[in-house]
């Protein structure tokens, strides 16, 4: 993409190199193959060749760095760059670019702005046709980013970034042209002038008062381009253009006219001098991100560690100077040194450089620590330094006086001053959001002199000091009740505790927690959150419940699609009872798409197994354009058919129980089919639970990262499985005493527009009737569990009952089937029965 503005003075270091233009290469021509071909063509085998050779340019890089740019859940663009675009292969080239671009296009608002008299909906107030495009720089986030480590945003996100930052430039150069004017700021000025609070606010506002009306918003001003490329880069809004090569003259004199798709795609820029685009918030969007939470991203740094962009809503900012002070306190073994390395691990693909100044650690002590704490991603990155002496500088303060250790602090400072100077950098003139150094003190207690009557003021000034480098410092301190380390935390700008629990129970980790307890210059979300020092992948935030579900609070619910149901309890394996003639069979139920199911009932009676066959099972009915991404196969031949993926979080069995009852369900797949159709291409994702002291933090956390990941991949779970439920209130206390934890993972499934589907198995003990002592037992853990059940049922739309029979010798293998309740629909007594045995509903006439 060409820029009359290089977006390289927004960075310090290109995260992944020059991956990024590559995507951006790609996308203008595999969206123009999109734009061009009918819809049925996008499946074709030709097709997906055709579009994942439009990215082959990122499989030249070596394979040990930035693996995450070719790799794909099921093809890799080094095999499509091998073999060359066009291939005889009998299915498309199913890589990451060619599955989030047939995801961007299968989309409500963009598939039908395709269509060549498109419905009202995509008119805007002056009802005219317009037609929409994901922005190149959603695809460009979502491909830089790892499905792996999710973190890995934070990279991507400076790279998008500077994206938007010089094409916006471009847009305020182009419009002081059209109102014949000069641009008087030079780069740097004008977007910190554009990104001021109040600048982002009133353009937020205006977005939100044209996404109320249902209309598109024109960027009359270089902000307006900044926000809206922003949502635009996070799936928020869409690109509105003229249909086609056409145009629309603008509505004020001072505008400029409205481009055509085609014309933008063939003009290859994100800003055009003659003509712009507009920008249209996507129909699932409740509300747009607070001014505040925009600012952070725009302004402040990304802090890459898994949980941190939760907590400091997705950045940390700067005082004026471009420089950030914080405390870090805990008792010893918290994991200060541990986080406080991470993190600048974590900043050092960025270009940002870690002096670490240590009152007690050996440098060459912390450089072996520090590598162990990396993780493998972060160390696989393309811009992370080879070698630890090109980011990481340790030095050892070692002085018995106070006063003397306090100079040799300030003589660090000093120095530090002294190369920016004489290397002619001022920080103060560096771009928003980026950080070259990052500094720790660990020890600043070692500093207090408790002869002195005044112990805060040195503190206080040695604050100052470290303000003067303009960089992001972090004070570690020991946890004592010491008053001027109490005050030191009006000096500085965040303030975080560590604290550790130690467990009653010997089967019990220490649990770790990061307290945030001030941020002043931000929005944060400030309170107890979860820290994991994991000997593989570092440092892990998991943040507090409602902070990791809260960047979903913005969507609407993805309601039930009545216009489609499952192909299940259509039918049945039909019985005859001895001397009865064979009558027309009556469906149980029609159980729609989307739909949240409650399956419980008495014993083991394999609900698991009735879960999953009906997640994969076709769906019936019609519906607008929906392309099947895996035309032409089968689901056992490990081809591709119509998309259907599962989640299933298991608190009972471990993966290889479902890969074995998704392999004895296939065999009979067909069996109890109404309609016939072949099977639905399935693959399905486990998170097993072992019993333990699992935390609800942890586990919404996996569920959010297993969800992300797969979207990541372009193939989103269609489907999710809550198996087992009942076992949480014997084996898992953590989670039996947090009952908000399962309405909150409802309302989160709701707006991904999953199938939910949650099996729960009734206490019972066999002779409970004759035993008092075991009716007290089972009474009292059904006490227990009630508000639980009843809160699964209020939110289910379908509570289905598989219960085995009451006598061990009536129907052996078969439990009855029961409709208790049924969203629009009369619960229906018929004879369904469920064989477990052999995974098919049985229909007993």
């Amino acid at each position: 993409m060409m820029q009359s503005t290089s977006s390289r003075q927004f960075l310090l270091a290109r995260p992944f190199k020059a991956a990024s233009q590559d995507i951006l290469a790609g996308w203008w021509s595999a969206v123009q193959l999109f734009c061009e071909e009918p819809a049925e063509v996008w499946l074709s085998e030709p097709f997906g060749w055709r579009v994942s050779g439009c990215f082959t340019a990122l499989g030249k890089n070596a394979t040990q760095f930035d693996p995450h740019l070719t790799a794909g859940y099921f093809d890799s663009l080094r095999t499509v760059r091998a073999r060359g675009s066009e291939t005889t292969s009998r299915r498309p080239a199913f890589t990451r670019p060619y599955a989030l671009l047939l995801e961007h296009f299968r989309a409500s608002q963009v598939r039908s702005s395709l269509i060549v008299s498109p419905p009202s909906s995509n008119n805007d107030k002056r009802n005219r046709s317009k037609q929409y495009l994901f922005s190149p720089l959603y695809l460009m986030r979502q491909l830089l980013t790892s499905p792996e480590y999710l973190a890995s945003d934070g990279y991507a996100h400076v790279v998008v970034r500077s994206e938007i930052f010089s094409s916006a430039y471009d847009f305020y150069v182009h419009l002081n042209r059209t109102k014949r004017k000069v641009a008087k700021l030079a780069p740097v000025d004008a977007i910190k002038e554009f990104i001021s609070f109040d600048n982002i606010a009133n353009s937020l506002q205006k977005a939100e008062s044209y996404h109320r009306k249902g209309d598109t918003f024109y960027p009359a001003t270089p902000t307006d381009f900044i926000v809206g490329h922003l949502l635009a880069s996070r799936g928020l809004a869409v690109l509105a253009f003229a249909p086609e090569q056409g145009s629309y003259t603008p509505e004020r004199r001072h505008e400029r006219p409205l481009i055509g798709r085609d014309t933008f795609l063939a003009q290859r820029e994100l800003s055009s001098q003659a003509s712009v685009y507009e920008f249209r918030i996507v129909d699932q969007v409740s509300r747009l991100p607070s001014p505040s939470e925009l600012i952070n991203e725009l302004d402040g740094f990304p802090l890459p560690l898994p949980g941190a962009d939760v907590i400091f809503a997705r950045g940390i900012r700067t005082t004026t100077n471009r420089g950030v002070v914080g405390r870090i306190s805990g008792a010893s073994g918290a994991g200060k040194t541990s986080v406080a390395l991470s993190i600048g691990a974590a900043l050092a693909p960025m270009g940002t450089t870690t002096i670490y100044l240590s009152c007690e650690e050996d440098p060459v002590d912390l450089k072996k620590r520090v590598l162990t704490l990396t993780p493998p991603f972060v160390s696989r990155m393309s811009t992370f330094p080879r070698h630890i002496n090109e980011w990481f500088h340790g030095e050892k303060i070692e002085n018995d006086n106070p006063a003397e250790e306090f100079a040799d602090v300030e003589d660090v400072i000093d120095a530090i001053i002294s190369k920016y100077a004489s290397a002619n950098v001022s920080l103060s003139e560096l771009s928003p959001g980026l950080v070259p150094l990052y500094v720790v003190f660990d020890g600043i207690h070692e500093l207090i002199d408790k002869r002195l009557d005044d112990k805060s003021s040195g503190l206080r000034h040695l604050v100052d000091r470290f303000r003067e480098l303009g960089a992001f410092v972090v004070i570690l301190s020991a946890d004592i009740d010491e008053p001027a380390l109490r005050e030191l935390d009006y000096a500085v700008d965040f303030v975080v505790r560590l604290e550790v629990d130690t467990p009653r129970d010997a089967a019990e980790e220490p649990l770790r927690r990061f307290v945030l307890e001030k941020t002043r210059l931000q929005y944060s979300r400030t309170g107890a959150h979860l820290l994991h020092i994991s000997r593989r992948d570092g440092v892990k935030l998991y943040p507090q419940l409602a902070a990791q579900l809260d960047r979903y609070t913005h969507l609407e619910w993805k309601a039930q699609n009545k216009s489609r149901y499952y192909d299940f309890l259509q039918t049945g394996v039909r019985r005859l009872r001895p001397g009865t003639e064979e009558l027309e069979a009556r469906p149980l139920a029609r159980i729609y798409e989307r739909s949240q199911i409650l399956l419980s009932g008495r014993g083991s009676t394999g609900k698991a197994g009735f879960a999953l066959k009906l997640l994969m099972k076709p769906l019936i009915g019609s519906d607008s354009f929906e392309p099947s991404l895996f035309a032409g196969a089968r689901a056992d031949s490990g081809d591709f058919e119509d998309p259907a993926r599962a989640l299933v979080v298991s608190f009972l069995y471990n993966e290889s129980y479902y890969r074995e009852l998704q392999t004895v369900i296939e065999r009979s797949f067909g069996a109890d089919s109404h309609m016939g159709k072949p099977p639905r291409a399935f693959r399905c994702d486990v998170i097993p639970l072992y019993p333990g002291y699992l935390s609800p933090e942890v586990l919404i956390a996996k569920i959010i990262a297993q969800v992300e990941s797969r979207a990541l991949d372009g193939t989103p779970f269609t489907g999710i499985v809550i198996d087992g439920l009942h076992n949480v209130f014997l084996q898992f206390p953590r989670l039996q005493d947090t009952f908000m934890l399962w309405p909150l993972l409802f309302e989160f499934c709701r707006v991904l527009g999953v199938t939910l589907i949650t099996t729960h198995t009734q206490f019972e003990v066999r002779g409970m009737d004759s035993a008092f002592q075991f009716r007290g037992d089972v009474e009292t853990a059904m006490h227990r569990v009630g508000p639980l059940l009843q809160a699964l049922v209020n939110a289910a739309d379908f509570y289905i009952d598989i219960s085995a029979p009451e006598r061990p010798d009536e129907r052996v293998g078969r439990n009855q089937i029961r409709i208790i309740s049924a969203l629009g629909q009369d619960a229906r007594s018929l004879e369904y029965f469920w064989n477990r045995e052999h995974s098919i509903v049985e229909l007993v006439l």
